[in-house]
């Protein structure tokens, strides 16, 4: 099981545009879901993938309209200001 997030996501979070995300169910794409910061679909269903793809091809202000919804709060804890934070508080837990 994938217990870390590829270091991209945060970047496409942080970005402000919508994620389509194919790929396995997963930590990435329960964040992605969890931020409302994009769409996963699973690679074998393609019918899902092509609706998709047509439907940002051809009308991309109503799919960012349906799939982006941005959580703030799930996106500024994955921030690297919050995860050192986080990481200096451990430390300090730890030496102490």
């Amino acid at each position: 099981m994938l217990t870390n997030y590829p270091g991209k996501l945060f970047e496409y979070m942080a970005s402000g545009t919508p994620i389509l995300f194919v790929g396995p169910q997963g930590i990435s794409a329960d964040l992605i879901s969890r931020s409302g910061t994009g769409y996963f679909m699973p690679a074998d269903d393609r019918k899902t993938i092509i609706s998709a793809l047509q439907m940002l091809a051809e009308q991309p202000d109503e799919f960012r309209r349906r799939i982006y919804h941005p959580v703030r709060e799930v996106i500024a804890a994955y921030e690297r200001k919050a995860l050192t934070q986080k990481l200096a508080v451990l430390f300090d837990t730890l030496i102490t």
